[in-house]
C-alpha cells in the first residue's frame, strides 16, 4: 500500500522522489514533502500518518528517518512533521486496526528467504513492547470488524481472521486467497489458483464469482 486518503489530504509514495512520503491538498492541489526516508505501507488516522521505512536518513529537519528500517508515525498536525519509531523491524505487510498497528516482522537478510520464520506482530500506535500473534509468514489483508483477513504464505494459502487483541484465530474460507480486501459480507481477492483472476467470496452464502 503505497497511497492513502484521509480528511481531504491523499498520502503517498512518490516514485519521482525514492518512495518519499508526500501528501497533495485534494482541494487546492498543493503537494508537500512530509518526510526524507521512503514510505510503503501508508496508513492514516486522526493527525497521524503511520509507515514502513526500510532506509535510513541523514538529514535533519523535515520529519526524517533517524533510527532506519521500522514503522514510523509522522504528526502532519506539526509543521515540523516530527515523527517516532513505533517499532524497529523489516516487514513486507503492515495495516493499522484502531489503536494497534499489526505487521510481518523478519531479519533483514531473510527478506528473501521462503522458509524463514516470519510472524504477525501487534504494537500499540502509542509504541510500546510487540505482542506476536501468528507465526507462519501472513500475508496481510484489511481489517474488517476489528478483525485481520490474512493468507498464509508458507502453507495452504488459505483465509484465515485473527482477533489482534485476543488473539483467537479462525478459518474463514477453504478457497486460496490472496490480499483480501472487505467490503460489507464480500470479499475481493486474487485466486492464485486461477492464474491470480481477481473474484468475490461471498460470506453470507460461501458462494464465488
Amino acid at each position: 500500500l503505497i497511497i492513502c486518503e484521509k480528511n481531504g489530504y491523499i498520502y503517498f509514495s512518490n516514485p519521482y522522489d525514492s518512495g518519499r512520503l508526500y501528501c497533495m491538498d485534494k482541494a487546492s492541489g498543493e503537494v508537500t514533502k512530509l518526510a526524507n526516508g521512503n514510505a510503503s505501507f501508508i496508513n492514516a488516522a486522526g493527525n497521524y500518518v503511520y509507515f514502513y521505512s526500510d532506509a535510513a536518513s541523514d538529514q535533519a529537519g523535515l520529519g526524517y528517518v533517524r533510527r532506519g528500517r521500522g514503522i514510523y508515525r509522522l504528526d502532519v498536525s506539526s509543521k515540523r512533521h516530527d515523527n517516532i519509531m513505533i517499532a524497529e523491524t523489516t516487514c513486507d505487510g503492515m495495516v493499522l486496526a484502531d489503536n494497534n498497528i499489526l505487521y510481518t516482522s523478519f531479519g533483514a537478510t531473510e527478506k528473501n528467504d521462503g522458509n524463514a520464520l516470519v510472524t504477525l506482530n501487534t504494537v500499540s500506535i502509542a509504541g510500546g513492547d510487540p505482542t506476536v500473534l501468528f507465526e507462519g509468514h501472513p500475508n496481510i489483508g484489511c481489517v474488517k470488524g476489528g478483525n485481520l483477513l490474512f493468507s498464509e504464505m508458507q502453507k495452504e494459502g488459505t483465509l484465515k481472521m485473527i482477533d489482534p487483541v485476543s488473539g483467537d484465530g479462525s478459518d474463514v474460507s477453504s478457497e486460496r486467497i490472496g490480499l483480501p480486501i472487505a467490503d460489507g459480507s464480500k470479499i475481493y481477492y486474487l485466486d492464485s489458483n486461477d492464474d491470480y483472476h481477481i473474484k468475490v467470496y461471498d460470506t453470507s452464502d460461501d458462494s464465488i464469482s
